[in-house]
């Protein structure tokens, strides 16, 4: 998750820990157990037994292994080249050969799901018909390469059967892609005035009338010379393009494909980090002066802070995925490339494991990674690997080996993990021409970027993430081991893809455990990416409706996971100052409350002060992310929302210059002032408003001695509500308090609205409410104040609807902002 993980943390060294003035206890077994998930399952798969069986390998070389859990010669090791080395050459190692499992594609279970669709549709049931084409589709070989099946046209027919149904459906778009598909994929041209005749319809429909005239002519010249019935149809059909062209008829926009198109940041953006808003930047570490004095942030690393204020609501970071990996049990409903849900799925050309929204994913997944992985999926499934042990295999197959070797050897050579790598931009440049690759990398670093717009971020640079913190000098030998064999056995499955150029040897194999200097190469990257993810890394998720806007019911669901070296310089807190979304695969972060220049801007890695109580939180972060939690929630061990009760008292900021004390107001003392300034008409607050609404005009300056004069000094003199520090009134604060609480009833009211209108209209307004009760309660009260976090929680709601989202009433799926 984040870079440093916590930007007010202590070490793990020892068994206890001393926080605000109790223990936090260590479960090293669960620690352990946390580590070891982010590899591999406990439960599935065939890797856990393999490396059971290597530790024991290991274990038995040396005596002394009972108290190291592995052999000293490995835990002695120090570099990860020295790792992989060792590790490969095991004779249990050695002789791993991953399974070659394949899900091929088969033309008869093809027609048979396309013949079933044949029947749904004639019942009616065109839902059902449009799933029973999708997996003929996807189950389909290429053109001839089944000949015994449809002679070899499988996909052909699977493709024309669906673009029918999609037509029926109203997707012409989809229709118009599915019947050109299918002609490319070798349909009889003898029927093929069938399919150009759709696809005239289709884009009649989408009012793409040029379109529609060049389909139902190539339909005409494809019937020949005797064109008959259907050619009078497709005549006629003509003439009706053409008199729309000549009249003029509206042309519809053609339905675009639902784009990543990422918001812009508040404010421009960041010279030195452009993914982030200009009020983004970054603090270097701050370390132990040897004393134990050197403050609270302590151990902090790099994190991002505020170099301006920053109010509710502002974007700050908008980011594409460096990479990212789709949950597998996602593959049959979202794209593997973007995440966008998928509707009528194109499948890989040579696997059926995997399904895009077009063809455009489908070009972009094979040109990069998925010409590698495609052969391996199946058996990477079954070994049981955890998605970011697929996500460190994702960072090496998406891009040159090469690459990423340089950006690893100048990481070892100048590793800068305490402060911010940048790179200088190449001379001649601009901001617009920031290059993609490793060229333009500089080893100097300058994280305060003294050389103005020269020096940048470059979170596309291998670099960039090769300096995410790995914690490597606090990880066990049995951690490692467990990491280094992760690493060889993924090089051992990429054996079975292209990926590697040179063969290599068997006799290089049986001495070093290595056929190439390429695959050492690739252990070493694969190790370290497994142990940098391991802290880095961002779930993917989008948000489930039952019908649009209701958010009270709305479910977040995990469907990925990525890297984002940007955020990933985001620290956590248990009171978090920020949310994100997801765009596809790209990240959103946007602010929850306000923040003043200097202050370090936290995000959250799962557990929140709100709902589960220190104790929880400390276990889950000293376990998962390797550090005691310091943020001010678990320093004061603020109460959950259900210790907080119905949250009516509150500690007020004394206003008066210089002072800012904090003074606590009992529930009671608002609810009086509550009255006064928010009167109701009815019930037992009847005659209060009657009287307030009977007051004379001519007390314009608010001193005569009207009802409501009277009921403002009896106010003042029955409560002590005065700074005990500098004796200024808290009236005013009081008031601003209850005004507040008034709009944040408004805000709910105004969300919950949104979700019976499904208007996006009342969603804005909520926000715009929420942010203006937000930064009231941060400047009127300290935390934690209950409906303060109740309106960040809600405005953390309103926002996830920009983002990934899907509803299931309606089946509309809406993957983008």
């Amino acid at each position: 998750m984040g870079d440093s993980r916590c930007g007010l943390h202590t070490s793990l060294n020892g068994d206890w820990e001393e926080m605000g003035g109790r223990a936090v206890d260590h479960d090293p077994g669960y620690t352990a157990l946390c580590s070891r998930l982010t590899l591999y399952s406990e439960k599935e798969g065939f890797f856990r037994e393999f490396a059971t069986g290597v530790m024991g390998e290991v274990a038995e070389r040396t005596a002394a292994s009972a108290a190291l859990g592995v052999g000293q010669a490995f835990a002695a090791l120090r570099t990860d080249q020295q790792r992989v080395q060792y590790v490969a050459a095991l004779d249990g190692v050695t002789a791993l050969e991953p399974p070659a499992l394949y899900r091929s594609k088969a033309a008869k279970e093809a027609r048979a799901r396309r013949e079933e669709g044949n029947a749904a549709l004639k019942a009616g049931d065109q839902r059902k018909a449009l799933l029973l084409y999708s997996a003929s589709v996807m189950r389909a070989p290429e053109v001839g390469m089944d000949m015994s099946v449809d002679d070899g046209l499988t996909l052909a027919y699977a493709l024309a059967n669906r673009s029918a149904i999609l037509m029926q459906l109203n997707r012409p778009d989809l229709a118009v892609r599915d019947a050109s598909l299918a002609l490319a994929s070798g349909y009889p041209e003898s029927k093929s005035h069938v399919l150009l005749e759709r696809m005239g319809k289709c884009e009649e429909m989408r009012g793409q009338w040029t379109e529609a005239l060049t389909a139902y002519e190539a339909a005409l010249e494809a019937l020949g010379k005797k064109p008959g019935e259907a050619g009078s149809k497709i005549q006629k059909a003509i003439l009706r393009v053409k008199s729309c062209l000549e009249s003029g008829g509206k042309k519809k926009p053609k339905a675009a494909k639902v784009a990543t198109q990422l918001p812009s940041v508040t404010g421009g953006k960041s010279e030195l980090l452009p993914n982030a808003a200009k009020s983004v930047g970054v603090a270097e570490a701050i370390r132990d002066d040897g004393n134990g004095e050197s403050g609270a942030t302590v151990g902090a690393g790099r994190f991002a802070v505020a170099v301006s204020d920053i109010s509710a609501g502002d974007t700050l970071v908008a980011e594409p995925a460096f990479a990212s990996v789709l949950l597998p049990e996602k593959a049959g409903t979202h794209c593997h490339y973007c995440f966008s849900r998928l509707y009528a799925p194109l499948p890989c050309k040579r696997c059926s494991g995997v399904a895009f929204c077009g063809s455009e994913c489908r070009d972009a997944a094979e040109s990069t990674y998925h010409q590698y992985e495609c052969s391996v999926g199946s058996t990477l499934m079954a070994s049981g690997l955890s998605l970011l042990s697929r996500l460190a295999l994702r960072m090496l197959t998406q891009a040159p080996l090469q690459e990423q070797h340089d950006a690893l050897e100048d990481h070892v050579y100048d590793p800068h993990t305490d402060k911010l790598w940048t790179k200088e931009l190449p001379e001649g440049k601009s901001k617009g021409d920031r290059p993609t690759n490793s060229s333009g990398a500089n080893k100097e670093n300058d994280p305060g970027n003294k050389c103005g717009e020269k020096r940048y971020y470059d979170a596309k640079d291998y670099r960039a993430v090769m300096n995410l913190i790995t914690l490597s000098d606090e990880r066990s030998p049995v951690d490692m081991l467990e990491r280094t064999l992760m690493a060889i056995f993924l090089i051992k499955c990429l054996r079975h893809s292209t990926f590697f150029k040179k063969i290599g040897s068997k006799e290089m194999e049986e001495e070093i455990g290595f056929r190439s200097e390429e695959e050492i190469i690739a252990a070493r990257l694969l190790l370290h990416y497994l142990q940098m993810l391991q802290f880095n890394a961002h779930e993917i998720f989008e948000t489930l409706y039952e019908k649009e806007y209701r958010f009270r019911s709305s479910k977040t669901q995990y469907i990925g996971v990525g890297i984002y070296p940007t955020v990933a310089l985001f620290n956590h807190d248990c009171y978090p100052a920020t949310t994100r979304y997801f765009l596809g695969t790209s990240i959103v972060v946007r602010a929850l409350r306000p923040l003043k220049a200097g202050e370090a801007i936290p995000e959250n890695y799962g557990p929140v002060f709100t709902k589960q109580s220190r104790r929880e939180r400390q276990r889950i972060l000293r376990s998962r992310y390797w550090f005691i939690c310091r943020c001010v929630a678990c320093l004061a061990d603020w109460p959950t929302y259900e210790a907080m009760g119905d949250g009516s008292s509150a500690t007020l900021r004394c206003t008066k210059v210089g002072c800012w004390n904090a003074i606590p107001v009992d529930g009671e003392a608002l609810d009086e002032r509550e009255q006064i300034i928010c009167p109701k008409k009815d019930g037992d607050d009847k005659d209060i408003y009657e009287a307030l609404d009977s007051e004379t005009s001519n007390d314009q300056d608010g001193k005569g001695d009207t009802k409501k004069n009277r009921r403002k000094k009896k106010s003042r003199k029955s409560k002590a509500n005065k700074c005990d520090s500098c004796s200024s009134s808290t009236i005013n604060q009081m008031d601003k308090v209850v005004r507040l609480k008034a709009t944040f009833e408004e805000a709910l009211s105004t969300m919950d609205k949104a979700g019976e209108t499904a208007t996006k209209v009342e969603v804005d307004k909520a926000v715009k409410l929420f942010c203006k009760c937000i930064d009231g309660f941060t400047d009127s009260v300290f935390p934690p104040y209950r409906q303060h976090v109740l309106a960040q929680d809600s405005l953390r709601l309103c926002i996830s609807s920009q983002g990934n989202i899907f509803v299931s009433e309606t089946e509309n799926v809406k993957p983008k902002a």
